[in-house]
């Protein structure tokens, strides 16, 4: 699921097309959760939906932990990737805007939050977002590196601060589906560190990351 006040046009920063906003998001605004349109396909599914259909779902989808391959739903697998995205999820079970996101601006997600795809269908993205911090080859393993780790918590972490305080679109299917978000807003946002955050194993409906982030690896 994806906030509504998005629209789809070519991107000026990637091949084919993204998704912008149509107004001011701001910092702590939650931009998309997995719902239940999103198709899910287990390893027995993939063996039965033909060579385009796979095709398909090797583009727009991704793997999760369990080796089941989810493919969002709502266009939201036009959500291209940047090095210094506005859009991070690393330790949540949904997209949060890691800063204001202007009228008419892209938005952009870290393509290697996708780790559980190196374990099941590795690939590389070679990136054209061409700012000072880009990383050039794109790989799952780069949530790795401790400094583009750390980056990532950090960010979110400044964030989830701003979560109790914004309008937030998506709330209503939020609470009552994600349990991290239900979390955050029952707890002191003080109290969090980077240890609340810093998790390697994503499982459905937990502490998850490799459960909600759609993109088209292109």
């Amino acid at each position: 699921m994806l906030l509504n006040s998005v629209l789809i046009k070519k991107s000026s920063t990637a091949l084919g097309y993204g998704i912008y906003s149509k107004r001011h998001i701001p910092k702590g605004a939650v931009v998309w959760f997995p719902c239940e349109d999103c198709e899910i396909y287990t390893p027995e599914d993939m063996k039965k939906i033909g060579d385009q259909n796979l095709t398909e779902l090797d583009e727009y989808g991704y793997y999760l932990n369990d080796g089941n391959n989810i493919l969002p739903c709502n266009q939201a697998h036009l959500l291209n990737h940047s090095c210094t995205p506005n859009v991070l999820d690393f330790g949540l079970d949904f997209g949060i805007a890691i800063k204001d996101i202007h009228p008419n601006e892209e938005i952009t997600i870290d393509y290697s939050t996708f780790y559980a795809d190196a374990k099941y269908n590795d690939w590389t993205v070679y990136c054209t977002c061409n700012n000072e911090h880009c990383r050039k080859e794109i790989v799952p393993k780069d949530y790795k590196n401790t400094t583009i780790r750390e980056n990532w918590i950090q960010q979110i972490l400044d964030a989830i601060q701003c979560i109790k305080k914004v309008d937030q679109p998506l709330h209503e299917v939020l609470y009552h589906n994600s349990d991290k978000y239900k979390w955050l807003l029952q707890s002191d946002l003080n109290t969090l560190s980077k240890s609340d955050l810093n998790i390697d194993i994503r499982s459905k409906k937990k502490t998850t990351e490799q459960d909600f982030i759609y993109t088209n690896k292109r």
